[in-house]
């Protein structure tokens, strides 16, 4: 290939567009403003956009890859697809009656999340396979039959079937996929036995209703942005799709697995953060993903971010694989404010892309982190995205002293100080839980910062938390983009097969894993991979005899050479860290088999460049004053800029360097050196 690959995510506030250039081997950045009412408008001219800063053209586009939140989205705002489930007869209101746990225990006027279908839109039939997969009660498929005319009649888009123990036998599932295929061919029907074959019948019929829900949303949506593409931009490459697990998907995928993309907004910046983190010799990493609307943190270890499969969206739960990421309201555009007794708050509302922060002067009126960060001194107001989106400081001013500084008799610095600290306070307490809380010491790992806004914060975080390394990689606020030009392809299994360890056929487990093999195999050659090539990596849900939730065990090498031994010693120490005890006699129970499989995608390793003098004055662009809480006034600061800094270059702190996508903040004390990948790395003292 001697083309350009393109990554473009879409977030709240800006569309980031990275393009890869493989003849020169240089990543190509910018940014465009997001688009709410219709992100594709926002994707089209920023690919565009791209394509005309590097004089390139749509033909020469070999590979185009997505991070959405279209998915995301559509289940928060309650906008998806009229859609209905089908299920064994006394099980319709097993969404409704879920897990009996209530969003608030202790409050009267406690409310639900609306039901992902209608009691109308359920619908039951006779059959049954019990927990042996052995079927005790046949299918009724004379019932179907008023059911596809209901569909018919409630003018239904997708149904969702889930039929109870399917995960041992799904043979009654396919018959009514069959059924309604055969007589109603404008229905998309999706089972819980291939969207999730594992027990817990709630989780199951959730995630293949949240399947079914969006679904449509998420198809129409791609097909028109590749139309959309072809129609403008000249680009046929079909577009890939970055799922929620840490891989990506060809487009042709998303219409039986759009539910993979429902938490994918972040999850490129943890794969990017693994993978550029790896190569700069980093293997414990804390992702720090500031955007425009949330803080997104990430976990990675031996570069790989954490999985875990225990999703949930609005109060939905999924049971898929996921990037294990913490969300807060925290992010550029959250709105802060006093509540009625005069204390002050930073988010969860944030004001977008649409109006924006006041400063941007398109009709906000709340002042934000942003407007705070400006006033501060952090934020230059004349270089916003490089200078190519003007801003009005005077007006962010006029909001905060307002509507904050004066009613609580503080003066603007210290308004706009408490702002930061609020929201400083917020994010401290989001990695706590994302670490400590989960039997990580905070201390032993680096903190990356990246999105628009995270090198803002991050040299105060890590000292809150006695981190003393702060990494800001080249293209800090587009990692996520660039994270799409290095995520593989990945496809993953699971089957529920419960058995002690002890008792458990080796040979059967291995042809259960086999199987999960073929069925890979069978799916990646149809879209066109090449299958000598996929990677298998194989786990194990267990659990100690008598528990209700397991852990993730990996199995290194090849499922042959494995020993029960050792999975019960890594089990015992993955629930010793998490849960500060373990029982090593105590028999194990495995639950579910999983394998994740992978096509690499090739990759660009940016070049290792030789470390060059210390001194940084060449790449000084100016000074201004910056408030830092450390002296309690604005002091003069050295301004760099980060296009002039080399390899081998050292920054003494209090500094702010500034580059189009983002600014990185330098405490006063700290230090920071650019090493031979064009990473900052910050050195915390506190």
């Amino acid at each position: 290939m001697n083309g350009c690959r393109i990554g473009f995510d879409i977030g709240g506030t800006f569309t980031d567009i990275i393009l890869f250039d493989q003849n020169e081997g240089i990543y190509h950045s910018t940014k465009t403003s997001s688009t709410p009412r219709d992100p594709s408008i926002g994707a089209v001219d920023g690919v565009a956009k791209i394509l005309q800063q590097t004089s390139r053209q749509g033909l020469e586009v070999d590979y185009l890859s997505h991070g959405t939140t279209i998915a995301t989205n559509a289940v928060l705002e309650g906008k998806l697809a009229n859609c209905a489930l089908v299920t064994t007869r006394g099980f319709k209101d097993v969404l409704e009656i879920g897990r009996q746990r209530r969003p608030q225990q202790y409050s009267f006027h406690a409310v639900k999340n609306r039901i992902l279908v209608a009691r109308e839109f359920r619908f039951e039939v006779t059959e049954r396979v019990n927990y042996r997969g052995e079927v005790t009660t046949p299918l009724a498929l004379e019932e179907l039959c008023g059911i596809a005319s209901s569909l018919k009649e409630k003018g239904v888009e997708a149904v969702a079937i889930s039929f109870l123990f399917s995960f041992l036998n799904a043979d009654h599932e396919q018959a009514a996929k069959a059924y309604f295929q055969a007589n109603c061919p404008n229905l998309d029907v999706y089972l819980s036995s291939e969207v999730l074959p594992e027990y817990r019948e709630y989780e199951r019929t959730s995630t293949v209703v949240l399947n079914a829900a969006v679904a449509p949303i998420v198809s129409r949506y791609v097909g028109s942005l590749e139309a959309q593409f072809s129609e403008k931009l000249d680009i046929e490459v079909g577009m890939n799709l970055m799922k929620s697990s840490g891989g990506v998907m060809p487009s042709s995928q998303v219409q039986s697995r759009a539910v993979e993309t429902v938490l994918s907004g972040p999850a490129a910046g943890a794969i990017a953060i693994a993978y550029f983190g790896g190569l700069a010799g980093y293997d414990k990493l804390i992702g720090f993903d500031i955007g425009g609307t949330s803080t997104d943190i990430s976990v990675v270890v031996d570069q790989k971010p954490r999985i875990t499969s225990e999703g949930s969206i609005g109060g939905y739960p999924f049971a898929l694989p996921i990037v294990d990421i913490s969300t807060i309201g925290a992010g550029g555009g959250s709105l802060a404010y006093l509540d009625v007794a005069g204390g002050l708050h930073v988010g969860p509302e944030s004001a977008g892309a649409d109006p924006g922060p006041v400063c941007y002067g398109s009709g906000g009126l709340v002042p934000t982190i942003t407007d705070a960060n400006l006033c501060l001194g952090r934020l230059n107001e004349h270089f916003f995205l490089g200078g190519e989106m003007p801003v009005d400081k005077v007006a962010a001013e006029k909001a905060i002293d307002q509507q904050i500084a004066k009613p609580m008799n503080k003066s603007l610095a210290n308004a706009c100080q408490g702002i930061f600290d609020v929201t400083l306070a917020n994010m401290v307490r989001a990695i706590r839980v994302s670490s400590i809380e989960k039997g990580l010491d905070p201390r032993e790992f680096s903190l990356v910062a990246f999105g628009g806004c995270g090198a803002v914060f991050t040299a105060d975080v890590a000292e809150e938390l006695g981190i003393k390394t702060v990494i800001v990689p080249q293209d800090a606020g587009l990692l996520s983009a660039k994270g799409l030009l290095v995520t593989d392809h990945k496809n993953d299994y699971s089957r529920t097969r419960i058995s002690i360890l002890g008792g458990t056929d080796k040979n059967a487990l291995i042809g259960f894993f086999d199987e999960m093999k073929a069925q890979a195999r069978a799916e990646f050659k149809k879209d066109n991979f090449d299958i000598g090539d996929l990677k298998f990596l194989y786990s194990l849900d267990l659990r100690y005899s008598g528990q209700a939730y397991e852990i993730n065990v990996p199995i290194f090498g090849e499922v042959e050479e494995i020993t029960f031994d050792t999975v019960r010693d890594r089990f015992n120490e993955s629930h010793r860290r998490l849960y500060w005890w373990s029982d090593s006699k105590r028999e194990l129970e495995i639950v579910n088999l999983r394998i994740s499989v992978i096509s690499l995608v090739p990759k660009a390793t940016p070049e290792l460049l030789p470390l060059q003098e210390a001194d940084s004055g060449h790449a000084i662009k100016g000074n201004r004053p910056v408030f830092f809480k450390q002296y309690g006034e604005y002091c003069g600061t050295t301004v760099y800029d980060r296009r002039e800094l080399r390899p081998g270059n050292h920054i003494p702190g209090p500094a702010i360097i500034e580059s189009f996508d983002t600014t990185v903040v330098i405490l006063p004390i700290n230090t920071a050196k650019v090493d031979g990948y064009g990473n900052i790395i910050i050195s915390v003292e506190g």
